[in-house]
C-alpha cells in the first residue's frame, strides 16, 4: 500500500507535527545521576571494624581512671609514715618531761631553794634545807660556801648539770661576780631525806 493510501489520511512521506524517535540520544537525565561517559562513582568506604571486646583492651576513660587508681594508696602511705613520726617525736617528749619531773626537777629545786635563801641572807631558811650531817653545825657549812659568793654575786643553778644516783645527786651552780670577771661553777651535793632533797654543803670538806 503506497502513502497516500494509509488509513490515517496523512499524505507525503512525514506528516507534520510528528517525527521519528531518535533510538540513540539519551532519555532525560535524572538529577544526581552521571552522564554518558562520565567516570563511574568510587564505591562507598568499607566499615569501620566494630571495637575490640578483648577484655584487655582499655578504653581512654578506663585507662586514665586505673592510672590515677594508685595515687590515692600513696598518699594514705605519707599521711601514715607522718603519723607514725609524730607519735614516735610526741613519746620521746613525754618519757624525757617525765624523766625530768620525777629523776631530775626534785634536787634541782632543793638546791635552787637552798641558795636562794643563803643568797637572800635567810639564814634559819637555809639551815632548814640542810642535810641532817650538816645541820647539826651549820657555821661549818656555811664557812665554805661563804668563801664562794661573795656580797653583790649572782648565783645561778644549772638544772642541766643534775647528776643523780639514787637519793644521792650533785647540782651545779655558777657564782658571777659583778664587773667583767668569768663566773666560776661549783657543785652541792644533795641528799634525799624524808622524800625532801636537803643540800650537803659541808661534805666536801669532810
Amino acid at each position: 500500500m503506497s502513502d497516500e493510501a494509509r488509513g490515517d489520511g496523512t499524505g507525503g512521506e512525514h506528516a507534520p507535527g510528528w517525527a521519528v524517535p531518535n533510538v540513540g540520544s539519551p532519555g532525560p537525565q535524572v538529577p544526581g545521576a552521571p552522564g554518558p561517559g562520565a567516570p563511574a562513582p568510587a564505591a562507598p568506604p568499607a566499615p569501620a571494624p566494630p571495637a575490640s571486646t578483648d577484655s584487655w583492651a582499655l578504653s581512654p576513660a578506663s585507662a586514665i581512671a586505673g592510672s590515677g587508681a594508685a595515687a590515692p594508696r600513696k598518699r594514705r602511705g605519707w599521711i601514715v609514715a607522718l603519723v607514725l613520726a609524730l607519735g614516735a617525736i610526741a613519746a620521746f617528749g613525754i618519757t624525757g618531761t617525765v624523766l625530768f619531773a620525777t629523776r631530775t626537777l626534785p634536787p634541782y629545786q632543793g638546791a635552787y631553794d637552798f641558795l636562794g635563801d643563803l643568797t637572800a641572807g635567810h639564814e634559819q631558811a637555809a639551815i632548814d634545807r640542810l642535810c641532817a650531817a650538816d645541820r647539826a653545825d651549820p657555821q661549818a657549812a656555811f664557812s665554805d660556801l661563804g668563801r664562794r659568793i661573795g656580797v653583790g654575786d649572782t648565783v645561778t643553778v644549772n638544772f642541766l648539770s643534775v647528776d643523780r644516783d639514787g637519793a644521792r645527786a650533785t647540782v651545779e651552780y655558777v657564782v658571777d661576780p659583778p664587773g667583767p670577771q668569768v663566773g666560776k661553777t661549783y657543785d652541792l651535793p644533795m641528799r634525799e631525806e624524808g622524800g625532801d632533797w636537803k643540800a650537803c654543803p659541808g661534805v666536801s670538806l669532810r
